[in-house]
């Protein structure tokens, strides 16, 4: 008989409980998911702040070919999640055309998608290519993925299809 067992009740290890917070602390650092109203795609957001995409301008990667954190200033809800802007022209260029500004794979790695995994992306490591803003958890998923971007894309529109269909 365990030894945690004491006048018939279950008592739990100390070993089990530093496994349940260590597994809890890690759901707790992964990415929200959010389910778009009008479209298939699943968004991610920063769980500690809430914010869409980390709180970065989904907009000046295109404007600015760069990534900028948004301001407090200039925020919307689209897609049940909140989005940031660095100022009020890329938050009406985004509330006009979201979709063309929106992150493919809702923000998530291209590569990890491609491969059947949902990882977030890092907002700091992107590419445009052919008018869609991708993401990529790290440089080297983002090397790999310029080698043959086309047939990347098409793995993972199938795969986040296959996952979240519309």
């Amino acid at each position: 008989m365990a030894k945690w067992r004491e006048r018939g009740a279950w008592l739990v290890a100390p070993g089990r409980i530093l496994g349940a917070v260590v597994l809890a602390a890690g759901l707790l650092t992964a990415p929200t998911m959010v389910t778009a109203a009008s479209q298939h795609d699943v968004v991610w957001r920063d769980h500690y702040t809430g914010f869409a995409i980390g709180g970065y301008d989904p907009v000046a990667y295109f404007v600015d070919n760069d990534a900028r954190p948004g301001t407090d200033c200039c925020e919307l809800e689209w897609a049940g999640v909140f989005w940031r802007f660095v100022n009020e022209g890329n938050r009406a260029a985004f509330l006009e055309a979201p979709t063309v500004y929106a992150p493919r794979f809702g923000g998530h790695d291209a590569l990890s998608v491609a491969r059947g995994a949902f990882a977030a992306g890092d907002p700091e490591i992107w590419a445009v290519r052919n008018g869609e803003l991708y993401f990529f958890r790290s440089a080297a998923n983002r090397a790999v993925w310029l080698m043959d971007p086309d047939a990347f894309k098409d793995t993972a529109t199938k795969n986040w299809r296959a996952r979240f269909p519309q």
